[in-house]
């Protein structure tokens, strides 16, 4: 989350026998800024105020603990293009989504793309939504944390009194997180996804990517994600090309 921050505080540690494969450590030199989630064999889904330049970049795939990379480890892949959205503002975090191209396509079991809502879907207030990463722990932290965690959120109205002073766009943004302090994410898992399982479909679909808050955890204020639905379009764009 941009700082304004986003960051999984009070959540709990991913365990083996859970599963999100479409979940990216989005790295520079080797080191963990952003997550970012799988939407096909070839592109990766994040924050675009997580990617200033394409240098140095690079995505792990399939892995819950950061410390279990090696050099030339085969899940590290590189970035070749970068797309930002046309209309990204970096001083009011509109439109804060980026889209990243894979060298190679993916491939094996561990690799699977997330599920993309239909425009027509709506998110009903006080639905649960889950939220990983490999952000800070902490807020007064300075590093991500090593291992993978999870929070599970709701979705919040953007009239509720947590949410009207950070959301400036109701179209384009959510506003997810719980009443209660110290849960929520933060910096580090900026670019990750805000996942909804849809009971109907019997399937989790990606709802909205980590974008900003004011600090982590705080009472009185709660995270930001862009809402992917509204940008169906603009991402079936630039994959079919």
């Amino acid at each position: 989350m941009f700082m304004k921050t986003a960051r999984i505080i009070g959540g709990e540690q991913v365990t083996v026998h859970q599963s999100w494969p479409w979940i990216v450590s989005i790295r520079r030199w080797g080191h963990h800024i952003c997550g970012g989630v799988i939407i096909s064999a070839l592109f990766i889904l994040t924050a675009a105020h997580c990617i200033p330049s394409i240098t140095g970049l690079s995505v792990a795939i399939g892995i819950t603990q950061q410390s279990s990379l090696t050099n030339n480890d085969s899940r590290i892949q590189v970035i070749t293009t970068v797309y930002l959205h046309p209309n990204w503002n970096a001083k009011k975090m509109h439109n804060d989504l980026a889209i990243l191209q894979l060298e190679h396509s993916l491939n094996g079991a561990l690799f699977n793309a997330i599920c993309l809502p239909l425009k027509t879907d709506v998110l009903l207030i006080d639905s649960e939504v889950i939220a990983i990463g490999f952000g800070r722990e902490k807020e007064s932290s300075t590093r991500s944390s090593d291992v993978l965690r999870q929070i599970k959120l709701r979705i919040l109205s953007h009239t509720s009194h947590t949410c009207e002073n950070e959301l400036t766009d109701t179209h384009t943004q959510i506003c997810a997180g719980l009443e209660m302090a110290g849960k929520d994410t933060c910096k580090g898992d900026s670019g990750g996804p805000l996942m909804y399982f849809s009971s109907i479909k019997s399937q989790f679909e990606l709802v909205g990517i980590v974008s900003y808050g004011t600090g982590c955890g705080h009472a009185n204020h709660t995270g930001i994600y862009t809402r992917v639905s509204a940008y169906l379009d603009w991402i079936e764009t630039i994959i079919k090309k």
